[in-house]
């Protein structure tokens, strides 16, 4: 093109005028010696003197001052057909300012010998030999000429349409009547194109101009070379009517690189980037009005390479054509068709192709393509190619650096009647290729991606999902690729799903009704729901919206994986689900599935590995949650809870559940931790209000404490392996009021106190440690309760403040026992327990260390064996000096008692009655008042001997007994009975009747001794010489005497006022009764 466009430059012209002037000079030289050496002449070449060569040359230099030939020697001869020719050796041709122009080996030309000799120069014939030059293309697309080794001038782009004119103008002139043809060979040139810093060497071109009537013809030929192991050649032709603009042009390219196509115009730039050879043809013509119509191309491609750099990797295809035309300028090529074949790639597409910067060297482009033919395989990634008749594709491209942005390519593959959008880019970037394309499809199946889907690419990740994924309906199907690194491409799947039958893990049940989106995106792997339900074994649904899976790390064998599940539900169902294999959460926890009622909402997370028998050691989980209107029977049927609100959590490590909830109407608040190891123990910490609903849950046999008001408590629980469960109940009591009515104990609301209880529960309910702490109770103990039995208690220390502090035993058949300790009788008979003699009572043994009588009367070694009548014998000592023993009896009033004493004396020491009293028997009969708290009592004593009692001192005393005194206080009194009837009130003893008399004395005795202060008030008859007297006692009390003193006793016992009337004893017996003053009261 660039010869073509010599050939027709104005340059070129100015010496085509210059040569064609020379003819008409030599032809005014050669007209006048033609015919005298036409014989000379024939075959053989005659110079031309210089004188006459030079007188030519100046002849034609006169022709115009613009330029100057020079020339070594001129020469003459005919042709064959006996035409002058004249050749002119080594011409040189200049400018003015002797620049030179153009310089060639020889010019021969021929003319018509007949018309020379008429006078007329006609040129038939003109032929260039060797002629050499130099072409630079500049940066701007410039042209500047060098001839032979010198640079000439610039030459900007030409114009075509002026050179046809005025080569028409020349060939329209008269000389130029016979021309038949122009020739140029040997011509050798330089082309060097600064734009593309690449350097080509024309050698043996040749160039071909023949006029037949008015049409002119032009060709060329050349070879070109361009530093590579190939030649390309080029031909070209050109032909247009003379006078006229119209014009046909054409172009053969053959084994041209396709970086020299490229190069010759903006339109080819987008052939930059391969590697190959290239053939073709161009086709081109100019209209009436001399303008370039749009040119046809054809260019076979051979074996090559995309290769946009010399450092990255190429991509090799087999061949490729195309047919396209363009309108130079305009930056549009129209294709008719692009044909590609490579290895994994066949395609066949039409198109448009836009440079958008048609100006300077083009380096961006947007094409769209039409595929009606598109094969391809799998490029090593997918498991099927593609084979399509319907495809477009648009894509921008930048050339330097590489980049292919696809803003759209469908494709619609009839073997999967599959249509898929890809967008993306390929760029080439530091040195490696970068890809990333995005492919999506709007619905289709699951076996359509498998289709596409490679086997051998996430193998694991492709087989799990064809394993847990049925009855799919897919859309939003995407499939990304990307590369970069030069690492091997990665690919990604994505899709949503709906109406999909899915399951997570291996034994789990189907995820039904769900919809969500899958993505495999590197080594990982996620599924996440948006919606989706589980059926349980029963048919009640559970709602997993919003639950999620995961595969981490496919590389890794075997894979990890982990489950995020949030569930909404009823408790069994969720439970159901979780105690399927492998999770077997349930059996973990060592509970029923159905161990509880209640609306859940939770999440999970379980991390799994992807492998076949799979062991639940090899799970790793965490659930968290919450569980509404809670209720359950199944941990204790006793203990029916409901209405809780639980918040739970539980991993691999433990279990927490913390809410709350009520028990038999108790409202409580509950935590339990523990660990889920199967010999581990869990722990529950309730809180809860101890109050009246409490005494409800008590079990049967527990004793019956009233509770008034609520005090804060906590229960402390330890599950173990056993099932057995460890207690710890505690509580400082404050706020609530206390009571157990049989022994009056009353804990106030506001008062201190603590309360601690422990023990097991399992098949049999143990509680190790009862501790209750107040200013008037004491209990320390401990029970236990076999099924459906009553408790058995062991109190090793029951104390109420200074009434008792004993060991009890309570048997499960309600026996009680009394197995040591100290009891206050005085106090203890002011107790309900006491008082209500009533009720029905049970067997009771007891053995008290102390029993305290008064203050200083104490039995010690008490024993007693009551049956549940009430009846039952006794024993103890009395201030350890008196044994004793009698029967106690239920009475309608409360209890009736017979003690019988075989050491009197020793019972009257006891009793500190006499310091000194020896033998005798004793008789002791109490009966309960009816209506009224004390006894009332009968005391015997027979054959008792009295040795110093002050109170019977004092009055022999103040009666001057001399000889009594001395008995009583030396080898004692002697009294054959003494007897009293008394009144034992809780705070006095109303002696209503007494008498005592021996041989020596007899005396009666009526009034009161209070306990509390050990005071008394008394009055009586003494009548000494009772044997003598006794005769008196028919008329009067027994005890007294025909003669009797009487006498009164007043203030401490220990020291008593005596006052004894000594007329009192002519008072005879008869009238005594008569005169006896009442009981004296207590003052």
């Amino acid at each position: 093109m660039f010869f073509k466009k010599f050939l027709i430059s104005k340059t070129n012209s100015s010496i085509f005028r210059w040569v064609t002037t020379l003819f008409f000079s030599l032809v005014l030289f050669l007209s006048v010696v033609t015919i005298a050496f036409v014989a000379v002449l024939r075959d053989r070449e005659v110079q031309i003197p210089q004188r006459f060569a030079s007188k030519i040359l100046s002849e034609i230099n006169s022709i115009s001052s613009s330029y100057i030939l020079e020339a070594s020697s001129v020469h003459l001869s005919l042709d064959e057909g006996f035409l002058p020719e004249i050749k002119i050796s080594n011409v040189d041709l200049f400018y003015s300012n002797r620049e030179p122009i153009l310089s060639f080996n020889s010019l021969i030309t021929k003319f018509s010998l007949v018309d020379l000799v008429s006078g007329k120069f006609r040129v038939s014939s003109v032929t260039l030999d060797s002629a050499n030059l130099s072409i630079v293309r500049k940066n701007n697309g410039s042209l500047n000429l060098e001839f032979g080794a010198e640079n000439t001038s610039g030459v900007n782009e030409l114009n075509a349409i002026g050179i046809l004119k005025e080569v028409d103008e020349f060939f329209i002139s008269d000389e130029m009547e016979k021309f038949q043809d122009l020739n140029l060979f040997g011509l050798t040139a330089q082309f060097e194109d600064q734009r593309t810093g690449r350097i080509y060497t024309v050698d043996g071109a040749r160039f071909r101009l023949s006029r037949e009537d008015r049409e002119l013809v032009m060709g060329f030929d050349l070879a070109l070379l361009s530093g590579g192991e190939g030649v390309a050649t080029i031909e070209a032709n050109f032909k247009s009517t003379i006078g006229q603009k119209e014009g046909d042009f054409g172009f053969i390219l053959n084994d041209f690189s396709a970086q020299d196509i490229a190069s010759l115009s903006p339109e080819f730039g987008w052939l930059s980037v391969l590697e190959a050879p290239i053939s073709g043809a161009l086709r081109g013509s100019f209209d009436k009005d001399g303008q370039l119509n749009p040119l046809s191309t054809t260019l076979q491609i051979g074996a090559g390479l995309l290769k946009p750099s010399n450092d990255i990797k190429s991509i090799a295809f087999n061949s490729a054509r195309t047919y396209f035309s363009y309108a130079p300028g305009s930056g549009e090529i129209n294709f008719d068709e692009i044909f590609v074949d490579s290895k994994d790639l066949k395609a066949t597409a039409d198109g448009l192709l836009i440079i958008e910067d048609i100006k300077d060297v083009p380096e961006t482009f947007v094409a769209q393509l039409n595929f009606t033919d598109l094969q391809s395989g799998g490029f090593g990634l997918l498991n099927n190619g593609i084979s399509s008749n319907s495809a477009t594709a648009t894509f921008r491209v930048q050339l330097d650096p590489f980049d292919v942005e696809i803003p759209q390519l469908y494709i619609y593959d009839q073997n999967s009647s599959l249509s898929v959008h890809t967008e993306g880019f390929i760029s080439a970037r530091d040195n490696n290729w970068v890809v990333s394309l995005d492919t999506q499809s709007d619905a289709a199946d699951l076996e359509k991606v498998f289709y596409f889907w490679p086997e051998n690419h996430k193998p694991k990740v492709r087989k799990w999902v064809a394993d847990h994924f049925e009855d799919s309906k897919l859309f939003d199907i995407s499939m990304q690729m990307e590369m970069e690194n030069g690492l091997a491409p990665k690919l990604s799947w994505s899709f949503a799903f709906s109406e999909t039958s899915f399951s997570p893990l291996k034994g789990l049940p189907l995820i039904e009704q769900s919809n969500g989106h899958f993505v495999s995106k590197d080594y990982a792997t996620s599924v996440i729901l948006e919606e989706g339900i589980i059926f349980d074994d029963t048919g009640k649904v559970i709602d997993i919206a919003g639950s999620s899976f995961f595969i981490k790390d496919s590389r890794i064998k075997p894979s990890p994986a982990e489950i995020l599940i949030s569930a909404d539900g009823a408790l069994s169902s969720i439970s159901q689900v979780l105690n399927k294999p492998p999770l077997k959460l349930l059996d973990r926890v060592q509970q029923p599935v159905n161990f509880g009622n209640a609306k859940v909402s939770g999440k999970g997370r379980v991390e799994v590995l992807l492998k076949s028998n799979l062991t639940s050691d090899e799970i790793t989980y965490e659930v968290k949650g919450t569980a509404k209107k809670f209720s359950s029977h199944v941990i204790n049927p006793d203990f029916i809870i409901s209405n809780g609100t639980l918040d739970f959590f539980a991993d691999k490590k433990g279990l927490e559940i913390k809410g709350n909830a009520k028990v038999k109407d108790l409202p409580i608040q509950a935590k339990l931790l523990g660990s889920l190891a199967k010999d581990e123990p869990k722990f529950l910490e309730i809180d809860f209000s101890l109050s009246e609903k409490v005494l409800e849950m008590l079990p049967d046999g527990f004793p019956e404490i009233k509770i008034s008001g609520s005090a804060p408590a906590k229960l402390y629980l330890k599950f173990l392996e056993s099932k057995k469960v460890e207690f710890d109940l505690v509580s400082d009591l404050k706020g609530v009021e206390l009571s157990y009515l049989p022994i009056g104990w009353v804990k106030e609301m506001n008062g201190e106190a603590e309360l601690k209880v422990s023990g097991t529960i399992g098949n049999e309910f143990v509680l190790n440690n009862v501790y209750l702490i107040s200013p008037s109770l004491a209990l320390v103990g401990s029970a236990v309760q076999q099924k459906d039995e009553n408790f058995m208690f062991n109190f090793e220390k029951l104390a109420l403040e200074d009434v008792f502090d004993i060991q009890l035993v309570i048997e499960k058949d309600g026996v009680l026992e009394v197995t040591g300790g100290e009891l206050d009788m005085q106090e203890f008979i002011k107790l309900p327990l006491a008082k209500n003699s009533s009720k029905k009572s049970t067997p009771i043994t007891i053995y008290l260390d102390e029993l305290k009588l008064y203050e200083e009367q104490v039995i010690t070694k008490f024993t007693a064996a009551l049956e549940a009548t009430g009846k039952g014998k006794f024993s103890g000592s009395l201030n350890d000096l008196a044994s004793f023993e009698g029967v106690l009896e239920r009475v309608e009033e409360g209890y009736s008692i017979r003690a019988n004493s075989n050491n009197a004396g020793s019972f009257i020491r006891a009793l500190g009655a006499a310091k000194a009293a020896d033998g005798g028997t004793a008789q002791l009969n109490l009966r309960h008042l009816k209506n009224s708290p004390g006894m009332q009592g009968k005391l015997k004593i027979k054959n008792i001997r009295l040795r110093n009692m002050p109170a019977l001192l004092e009055l022999l005393d103040a009666i001057s007994i001399v000889g009594l005194l001395d008995q009583l206080q030396g080898p004692g009194l002697v009294l054959n009975e003494i007897e009293a009837d008394f009144v034992n009130l809780p705070d006095q003893i109303k002696f209503e009747r007494a008498s005592a008399f021996g041989p020596s004395i007899g005396i009666s005795l009526e009034g009161y001794y209070a306990k509390a202060t050990n005071d008394l008030n008394m009055q009586g008859v003494l009548s000494p010489l009772y044997v003598v007297n006794a005769i008196g006692s028919i008329f009067t009390r027994k005890g007294e005497g025909l003669l009797g003193f009487n006498y009164r006793l007043k203030g401490n016992a220990d020291r008593p006022e005596v006052l004894v009337n000594p007329l009192s004893i002519f008072t005879p017996a008869i009238f005594r009764e008569i005169f006896r003053r009442p009981v004296p009261n207590l003052e």
